[in-house]
């Protein structure tokens, strides 16, 4: 239920997901994040939802981008 209703752990998880190696290497922390990672991979629909979650941001940057550039 959780899952369906709250979307703050996603849009947080995506938005550090592709960086995540990096930052459990520089703080020295294995398991940064490891249980926000295990709740969104281990959802029904979640691999899916990550990836959709963060095309949708990237779409999102991509007006500001051009907004700041302007």
């Amino acid at each position: 239920m959780f899952n369906q209703t709250a979307g703050e752990h996603m849009m947080v998880f995506a938005k550090v997901e592709p960086f995540l190696d990096e930052l459990r290497t520089m703080w020295q922390a294995p398991e940064a994040m490891a249980n926000l990672e295990k709740v969104i991979m281990d959802a029904p629909d979640g691999p899916e939802r990550l990836k959709r979650t963060q095309e949708w941001m990237k779409s999102m940057a991509a007006p500001q981008a051009g907004e700041a550039a302007a």
